[in-house]
């Protein structure tokens, strides 16, 4: 979701940018179509950040563990 937002939101801006910076010369066809396809294409870019952020987060989770310095999770049944 988070990814999609950031894509759709940067995708807009980009499209108005780019039919400024393009300028008369470019049909508004052509504009919109260079924006949606670098929108996508930081889609897949924040995808794979998010999903690099994820194993970083599980990895220095893990070590923590290790260490000693979390406790590990337990279930408690209460009865």
């Amino acid at each position: 979701m988070i990814a999609i937002a950031i894509a759709v939101a940067m995708s807009v801006l980009m499209i108005s940018e780019l039919r400024d910076a393009l300028g008369a010369d470019w049909p508004e066809l052509h504009a919109t179509l260079l924006g949606v396809m670098l929108g996508a294409i930081l889609w897949c870019l924040t995808e794979i950040a998010l999903a690099w952020l994820t194993a970083l987060w599980e990895t220095e989770c893990h070590r923590l563990m290790r260490q000693g310095e979390l406790p590990a999770a337990r279930v408690v049944i209460r009865k």
